[in-house]
């Protein structure tokens, strides 16, 4: 399994947009074989910054992820309304430990 977080902070006039613009990212990565979560979080003190948690059943899996073209088009959008460059950090499980455990079904 490989989970990661991203942190993304937007430039203040672009927050409405960065959210509409992601929602129908996580959509349709919600879609992509492998993927088992992905949740959009805004931080309530700060509303310019997001957090991604992700989670993909194999390395491939993200990989395949970074090559989608529903990726490349919500990057090739959002580039210019960041503040910041993203930052992101690999985990691994300790629990919930296997995907179904994440609230989907089994891949097997």
């Amino acid at each position: 399994m490989r989970i990661s977080t991203v942190k993304a902070h937007v430039k203040p006039d672009y927050i409405d947009a960065f959210i509409q613009a992601t929602l129908v990212h996580q959509a349709n990565t919600w879609k992509e074989p492998g993927n088992l979560r992905m949740d959009f979080l805004q931080n309530r003190d700060d509303p310019t910054c997001f957090l991604f948690y992700e989670v993909y059943e194999s390395e491939a899996d993200i990989w395949a992820h970074r090559e989608a073209a529903s990726y490349k088009t919500w990057f090739k959008t959002v580039e210019p309304w960041m503040a910041e460059p993203r930052s992101g950090t690999g985990f691994k499980a300790v629990s919930p430990g296997l995907p179904w455990e994440f609230g989907y079904p089994s891949a097997e």
